[in-house]
């Protein structure tokens, strides 16, 4: 036994490394950066990761499991290199090898049929590819090993009745919630296997997951408070719909979704149309109800075909519950539906459909079963290699986004924001044309983005950057950039307007004003950006500049006392400053001689910072 163990682990290790292959070098995509080097816990203290104190979520388990990559793989020094993110796609992987074996273990113990099959699949489902080759999410590969390590332990318990196995299982169940709340219905499941196992519910098994359901609670409001009062808690919101019958309606259309999309994982995609509000038929939810409703009596008659279903369907439903719409989530605003969402329950949905279909073949001659799922597994496979291609660059994954979902704003942004990081690639390296071209797509691709949702203030916010960088392009060209400027200004107008406390827009907006000798509308600006953020070095070192440059202004007109006053601001943020401590050194030479200032000497009063 220990051997079969050994050899299937083996197996499913080196059958996951080949499916994933494509996305083992891939880049950093989307909000990769919010978890590493933008992460206030992975770049702080290890204590920071579960102190509270910062961050949007409360996954410390998680958080410190980033802790701990971001320093092995060395990622503050390496980030830009080809290869940086290949240390946590292998940790992605090798989690997600592991989850499988442990459901082939949980469905043993359940005496599932076609557990191996079931496992294999799980393993290979291209509807898994997010949650692996995606480094963000960690959280889903890392949150469902630790669920399947609940499980034996539970399951282990449940057949020794020893206190040991019992604390085990509590002990890995608050582990899985501590990386992400998503299995918060957990418990529920619990007493679907005791239900499964026994054919009832007693108060002894309720009883035994009264403390799990305790820690559910406690972590379900504890990522509540954390949704609404942190950053993301108005986005959140914004997110589901306002009315009730409407929620009711996309989470009936959510659960066929995804059952269709773990039945037919060949229209998948990063984001999917959104549906809207109010055009989506109660008839989706009156379906899945009325299914629900036939089961139950069916088993309630005592017919033996109905208790897989139940069992099945049940678990997944209720696994998939706070993910239908009914709770605010940030990523409901670009879709209600997401393949890294369903993660969770696609296990119960595998096993449901194999055990099924191992059940319909229990009379075929010994070597169909074999065959139907090798095939099976190896077409998945191959799906999965493809779609695992897509993640080992954000400009092919958003292209193919865009592809299958044009209104998807979120990718044109991702587009965008790809193709300006692409450009300060170039223009820090003095390639002025091919930093041109990037961001020409750059501002294309984030118009698109402001045309599908001009709300969105990031659009505008990233537009302007873009044409910023276009201005500083057109003074090593010629000397004026005024345009692109004045473009830049109009669409941080446009994001302050729509979030006014966004201290990088108020940055670049000052960067910009700046650039257009507008020195004291910049430096409101650049104040207000570290007011809003006071670690924010790129404001503090566009306001060096700024008051420099303001102070010689006020020289120029014979305002000295106030321009001492801006080179002494300029020397409280860099102290050595050469050109702020000149220009107050002549000041003072003017304010001690009592004269005018002398505005035709090529003095340190002519320089004007670029």
């Amino acid at each position: 036994m220990l051997f079969k163990t050994l050899a299937i682990a083996i197996a499913a290790v080196v059958i996951a490394l080949v499916a994933y292959w494509p996305a083992i070098d891939g880049e950093f995509i989307w909000d990769d950066q919010l978890w590493l080097w933008n992460s206030p816990t992975t770049i702080g203290n290890l204590a920071d990761c579960w102190s509270g104190q910062k961050g949007s979520d409360y996954w410390p388990v998680t958080a410190s499991a980033f802790w701990i990559q971001y320093r092995l793989w060395d990622t503050d020094q390496r980030r830009d290199e080809p290869g940086a993110g290949t240390g946590y796609h292998v940790v992605n992987i090798l989690l997600h090898a592991a989850s499988a074996m442990g459901l082939w273990l949980v469905l043993k113990k359940l005496a599932i049929p076609g557990t191996l099959a079931a496992a294999a699949i799980f393993l290979v489902h291209p509807v898994a590819v997010p949650s692996v080759a995606w480094i963000t999410e960690l959280k889903n590969v890392l949150s469902m090993f630790l669920m399947m390590l609940t499980l034996l332990a539970w399951l282990r318990f449940d057949d020794k009745k020893h206190i040991g196995w019992y604390l085990a299982a509590i002990a890995c169940f608050a582990l899985t919630l501590l990386a992400k709340t998503s299995v918060v219905m957990l418990p529920f499941v619990l007493l679907g296997i005791a239900w499964w196992r026994r054919n009832r519910i007693t108060a002894g098994d309720i009883l035994r997951t009264a403390p799990m359901f305790a820690i559910s609670a406690v972590m379900g409001a504890l990522t509540i408070w954390f949704q609404h009062t942190r950053s993301i808690g108005a986005a959140a919101q914004a997110g589901i719909p306002e009315q009730f019958p409407d929620r009711l309606a996309i989470a009936g259309k959510t659960l066929w979704f995804y059952l269709c999309n773990t039945l037919w994982p060949f229209e998948l995609n990063m984001v999917y149309e959104r549906w809207t509000p109010g055009s989506v038929s109660m008839l989706y939810a009156l379906a899945a109800a009325a299914v629900l409703i036939v089961i139950v009596g069916a088993v309630i008659r005592g017919r033996q075909w109905a208790r897989p279903l139940l069992m099945g369907l049940g678990c997944a439903f209720i696994m998939l519950l706070p993910v239908l719409g009914f709770i605010g989530m940030s990523f409901m605003k670009f879709s209600f539906v997401a393949d890294h969402l369903q993660y969770v329950a696609l296990p119960v949905l595998i096993a449901l459909v194999v055990g099924l279909i191992a059940y319909a073949l229990r009379k075929a001659p010994v070597v169909i079963a074999p065959i139907v799922a090798l095939c099976i597994v190896t077409g998945l496979g191959i799906l999965t290699y493809q779609r695992a291609g897509l993640f080992a660059n954000p400009g092919v994954l958003w292209g193919d986004t865009i592809a299958r979902n044009p209104s998807a704003w979120v990718a044109h942004s991702n587009m965008g924001t790809h193709w300006r990081d692409q450009g300060e690639i170039f223009f820090e390296s003095g390639r002025y044309p091919q930093a041109t071209a990037s961001f020409n797509e750059s501002v294309r691709y984030f118009t698109d983005a402001i045309k599908h949702n001009p709300n969105w203030p990031d659009n505008w916010k990233y537009r302007g950057g873009a044409y910023w960088y276009q201005g500083m392009i057109a003074q090593h060209a010629k000397p004026d950039g005024t345009v692109y400027y004045d473009k830049a200004i109009a669409d941080l107008d446009q994001a302050i307007g729509l979030n006014p406390d966004d201290a990088e827009a108020h940055n670049v907006r000052g960067a910009a004003r700046y650039q257009k000798n507008q020195y004291r509308k910049a430096i409101t600006d650049l104040e207000q950006a570290l007011r809003l953020d006071p670690d924010s070095a790129a404001a503090a070192n566009n306001l060096v500049p700024s008051y420099i440059n303001y102070g010689q202004e006020l020289a120029k007109t014979g305002r000295l006392d106030e321009s001492i006053e801006y080179f002494n601001k300029a020397l409280q943020l860099e102290s050595a400053n050469t050109l702020a401590l000149q220009s107050r050194e002549i000041v003072m030479q003017l304010i001690n001689a009592n004269r005018p200032p002398v505005t035709t000497n090529p003095s340190a009063m002519e320089n004007i910072i670029r």
